[in-house]
């Protein structure tokens, strides 16, 4: 299996692309994808959390703008770590 590399680009939070609407926050995480060697710029995932409750859990959809093989457990775990030191969200 080949290493991939995600370096974090940015993050809009309430973003109404990513599915803001009154009982979520909607947000977008940017960043490139290096796999194997095989570079993806300004990829990104959706990032979705109920607004109304403290500590609830973060959803975190797969890669947009790639589409090969990805251990996405591992994906989501490291987007939400970024998510939340980006928004000091620490719930």
């Amino acid at each position: 299996m080949a290493i991939a590399t995600v370096t974090f680009r940015r993050c809009l939070v309430n973003s109404s692309e990513a599915g803001k609407d009154e009982a979520q926050i909607g947000s977008r995480v940017f960043f490139d994808l290096n796999v194997g060697g095989q570079e993806f710029i300004d990829v990104y995932a959706d990032v979705t959390q109920a607004t109304q409750e403290e500590g609830s859990p973060l959803f975190v959809t797969p890669p947009q703008g790639y589409d090969g093989p990805l251990n996405l457990q591992v994906f989501q775990g490291l987007v939400e770590f970024y998510y939340r030191q980006a928004t000091g969200n620490s719930a």
